[in-house]
């Protein structure tokens, strides 16, 4: 069974190499034509042949590279692997600073919205959140970004700093390069391999899209830390023998979870995970039942704990609005085309009179 499931382990891991490879060498050459990538049954894809060529070789060259690389790593001792370690670390969060005052950009989303509304709290302007505005009265997803945003962004005020957007972006950095510190320490913790994390560092900083999104102070990055988070804590799990510390990791993980639910639900997902993967390490040994049930009662008990905080924060904050759109929304959203904007559905569910009519 173990050799079934390293050569299991060892194809995914080859596909997913080859996947960040191409992925990686797409980031760099999209920007020569943008619109290559949005080829209607019109087009002639022969005409493109040499972007994909580009983009194929890309792959296949980082990742010969980073394999060339992974095996002078594998010759490292231990201290040599500490400092490479600490230099990719320092490397990945100056990349994250940098492109906060080298790029400092951010797409055309709502994230316009959520700062405006954090930086009229923080100066207080405004003690709610406007329900019946025409953004809040259709998305109250984001208010727990404004909240976050509003106590950083009030901090900062009161210290006299008016460049309130820097700040936020150099919290965003802050939140990327910690979700790179759980991940690694967390890979570490659960292989007991110093050179595997490594590793994992070494492809992150190869990987320019993470410190790009320095500048888009958005949910999607201010959730990142979330779920390195539970990805740590379910390392030391794994590894601790003391049910005390397995009942504490464990309510940890479930107010993460409960708090990533109003951020951005993509954490719910992890903690699913979470729940999935505790469930098969408890069948694999019956010794385990014991300590996998107290631990997930505890991350159960946590959860709506924090959810029901988080719920009265949010009402405490928000006039609350009869025309959200519906969760339904968002995945429907999710699972058509590309699962990005959609405009038909914004219409649908605009045209509707009340949330539950939308949903």
């Amino acid at each position: 069974m173990t050799k079934t499931s390293n050569v299991i382990f060892k194809i995914f891991a080859v596909i997913l190499g080859i996947f960040t490879a191409l992925t990686i060498s797409l980031s760099s050459t999209y920007g020569i034509n943008g619109n290559v990538f949005r080829l209607d049954r019109h087009s002639e894809p022969a005409k493109y042949f040499w972007v994909y060529s580009i983009i194929i070789l890309g792959g296949i060259t980082l990742a010969l590279g980073m394999l060339l690389l992974f095996k002078v790593i594998n010759g490292f001792s231990k201290n040599q692997l500490r400092i490479t370690a600490v230099v990719l670390i320092v490397l990945f969060c100056t990349g994250c600073f940098a492109v906060i005052f080298l790029f400092p950009t951010i797409p055309m989303t709502d994230a316009f919205y959520v700062h405006d509304t954090a930086i009229s709290f923080a100066k207080g302007d405004i003690t709610q959140i406007d329900g019946t505005s025409n953004y809040y009265r259709k998305y109250s997803n984001n208010n727990m970004m404004v909240y976050l945003l509003a106590v950083i962004y009030g901090a900062a005020h009161k210290l006299g700093i008016t460049d309130l957007l820097t700040v936020g972006r150099c919290a965003n950095a802050l939140a990327i390069t910690g979700c790179e510190l759980c991940f690694y320490f967390g890979i570490k913790k659960l292989t007991g391999r110093l050179t595997t994390a490594v590793k994992f560092l070494l492809v992150s900083t190869l990987y320019p899209t993470m410190m790009l999104m320095s500048s888009w102070v958005y949910t999607a990055t201010f959730s990142m830390p979330l779920i390195g988070s539970i990805v740590l804590l379910s390392a030391y799990l794994v590894k601790t023998k003391s049910k005390p510390v397995t009942v504490i990791l464990s309510a940890v993980c479930g107010l993460i979870v409960a708090v990533g639910y109003f951020l951005r639900p993509i954490v719910v997902i992890i903690g699913i995970a979470y729940a999935i993967c505790l469930a098969l390490w408890a069948v694999r040994d019956k010794k385990r039942l014991a300590r996998s049930a107290a631990a997930l009662i505890s991350a159960l008990v946590f959860f709506v704990g924090g959810f029901a905080v988080c719920k009265a924060i949010d009402k405490k904050y928000y006039t609350g609005s009869d025309r959200n759109f519906p969760l339904s929304h968002w995945i429907a959203m999710g699972l058509l085309g590309d699962g990005t904007y959609n405009q038909q559905l914004v219409d649908m569910a605009q045209a509707s009179a009340t949330t539950e009519e939308a949903n």
